[in-house]
């Protein structure tokens, strides 16, 4: 059976700011010491004061979690119309004031397993990151304690301006299951500038390592970067980063990941999980300009939340 990281009571072992998968890449490329280094001085245990005054801005919020088959998922929480919905009451502990969107497999998280998460700003490219522990759920009242806290570049981000629609005309929220990618699936994708991808690790050996744990990151590029198959294969290039390999990282220690597209005008959400796989070679320039390798996702299932957002996005 899977841990889904359900963590000793015991102090973090905060020996290594990666854990093994990522280490591995890193010792490939030849930066193991350098990024141990990097991650020492980032990667905290407690959200530094402005990290914690941007997750309290934020209108909506990407988590990343795993099921009890071990399937990885990226899910979103919203908050409403000017009003607050994160709260932060010390550098080490997150509340979170919202239920998981109807039909979305948030609403089967339990109380002590570890999550990713990502605040992300479209408007003004700010992103932070957090590993964190559920420790109470009343339904619409999450309250998290923080185990990593880390931010991120603003590279590959998508400028967009949130719009909220009145609670008059918002529509109900629908979910739709599928199997493998439809039509409509397969025409989002393609013309999609952004993603959020979710994968985890964890060391049954070693539980209480800071390293284990849920992840989600976002991936952006120019509309169409993502290639769609007629299979449903998709492949996604990967451009320069920070070298922390946290998504590959995961994905190279059990070929897991879920997907989360969304349909920004019009405020739809596709979620996806599935097996992934990295390719390490260089791929052909002319064909994945700027990309430095490749890797693939099949989906093995999903749905559509359709109305899922009381809010939209327009390109800035």
């Amino acid at each position: 059976m899977l841990t889904r990281f359900v963590t000793k009571r015991s102090p973090m072992s905060t020996k290594h700011a990666f854990h093994a998968g990522e280490r591995k890449i890193h010792q490939a490329f030849g930066i193991e010491q350098q990024m141990q280094d990097i991650g020492s001085r980032v990667i905290r245990d407690f959200m530094p004061q402005q990290h914690s005054d941007f997750y309290q801005q934020l209108p909506f919020i990407l988590l990343g979690h795993v099921d009890v088959r071990g399937r990885p998922w990226a899910s979103m929480l919203t908050g409403q119309k000017n009003g607050q919905f994160i709260f932060a009451p010390d550098n080490k502990h997150l509340d979170i004031e919202a239920s998981a969107i109807a039909g979305d497999e948030l609403q089967y998280l339990d109380v002590g397993q570890r999550v990713g998460m990502l605040g992300i700003e479209l408007h003004t490219k700010r992103r932070n990151r957090l590993v964190a522990e559920l420790q109470r759920d009343s339904g619409w009242q999450w309250a998290f304690s923080v185990i990593q806290s880390f931010g991120n570049c603003p590279k590959y981000i998508q400028l967009r301006e949130l719009s909220w629609i009145p609670t008059t005309e918002r529509q109900p929220i629908r979910k739709q299951a599928i199997k493998q990618l439809d039509k409509a699936s397969k025409a989002l994708i393609r013309q999609a500038d952004t993603f959020f991808v979710a994968s985890y690790f964890v060391d049954e050996q070693q539980l209480d390592l800071a390293s284990n744990g849920a992840d989600v990151s976002h991936r952006g590029g120019e509309p169409g970067f993502v290639e769609v198959a007629d299979s449903g294969l998709l492949t996604i290039p990967d451009y320069a980063g920070n070298h922390m390999f946290s998504t590959l990282g995961n994905i190279e220690s059990n070929g897991k990941a879920g997907l989360l597209f969304v349909d920004f005008e019009n405020g739809h959400l596709l979620s996806m999980t599935g097996k992934a796989w990295v390719n390490w070679q260089t791929p052909q320039p002319e064909q994945y300009p700027a990309a430095e390798r490749l890797w693939h996702f099949q989906p093995s299932q999903g749905y559509w939340l359709y109305n899922a957002l009381p809010f939209r996005f327009s390109r800035s």
